[in-house]
C-alpha cells in the first residue's frame, strides 16, 4: 500500500511539474519622418509577445542626454482589461523633465498592446527635434534602453539598435523562454488527502 501510495503521490505531482513558455515583448516607435506631427512626440506602442506572464512595468531612457522627455503626450491606452500609470514623467507640457519615464501596468497579459506618446526637447528648452536621431541614430551618443519587467520577475532589456535609415516605423523586441508553472488542479489535494487516510486505516488494520 505504501508503494502504491508513493507511486501514485509521485506521477500527481509530476503531472504539476513546470512546463516551458516564453516572455516576450514587441515595442514599436512611429512618427512623421519630416518635421511636423509625432516628429518629435512619437508614439510608443508595447505588446506582450509571449505566451506567458503579464508585463508589469516599462522604461526607456532617453540616451544622449543633451534631450529629455517633457511629458506624456496625450491619454495612456491601456491594455485591453487592465491599467497603465505613470511612476516616472509627468503630463505637463514644460513641467518636470526626465532622462528616463517608466510605467506600470495590470492585466496586461499575452497578445495585448498600450500606447503613449513621449515629447523629446533639448534640455531646459520646448525644441522640436527627430526622435530617431535622440533615441537613436544619433552619432557618438548614447542609444536609449528599454526595460520591461513581467510578473514572472524576469526583466528584458535592451539598448536601441542604429537603425541608419529614414524609416516611419520602427520595431523591436526581445523573447525569452522561462519555466511556466502550471495551476495544480482543486481536485488534486482532495484525492492526495483521500489517499493518505486509506494508508491510515491500512496501518490501524495491520496492527
Amino acid at each position: 500500500m505504501k508503494h502504491i501510495l508513493a507511486t501514485t503521490a509521485l506521477s500527481l505531482l509530476t503531472a504539476t511539474a513546470a512546463t516551458a513558455g516564453t516572455l516576450g515583448y514587441g515595442l514599436t516607435i512611429s512618427g512623421s519622418s519630416s518635421v511636423g506631427a509625432n516628429f518629435n512626440v512619437p508614439k510608443l506602442s508595447l505588446s506582450n509577445t509571449g505566451d506567458t506572464g503579464e508585463i508589469t512595468a516599462f522604461s526607456i531612457t532617453v540616451g544622449d542626454t543633451d534631450y529629455n522627455f517633457d511629458y506624456f503626450s496625450g491619454a495612456l491606452t491601456p491594455p485591453a482589461g487592465g491599467t497603465v500609470s505613470i511612476t516616472l514623467g509627468d503630463q505637463t507640457n514644460g513641467g518636470v523633465r526626465y532622462d528616463e519615464v517608466a510605467l506600470a501596468f495590470t492585466d496586461f497579459g499575452p497578445g495585448e498592446m498600450s500606447s503613449f506618446f513621449l515629447d523629446i526637447d533639448s534640455d531646459s528648452a520646448n525644441t522640436v527635434e527627430s526622435f530617431r536621431e535622440v533615441l537613436f541614430d544619433n552619432g557618438p551618443a548614447l542609444n536609449s534602453v528599454v526595460s520591461v519587467s513581467f510578473s514572472t520577475g524576469d526583466i528584458l532589456s535592451m539598448v536601441l539598435p542604429d537603425s541608419q535609415t529614414q524609416l516611419t516605423t520602427y520595431s523591436f523586441g526581445q523573447s525569452k523562454i522561462v519555466d511556466a508553472a502550471v495551476p495544480l488542479p482543486a481536485s488534486i489535494p482532495l484525492l492526495l488527502a483521500g489517499l493518505g487516510a486509506l494508508g491510515v486505516v491500512r496501518s490501524r488494520r495491520r496492527s
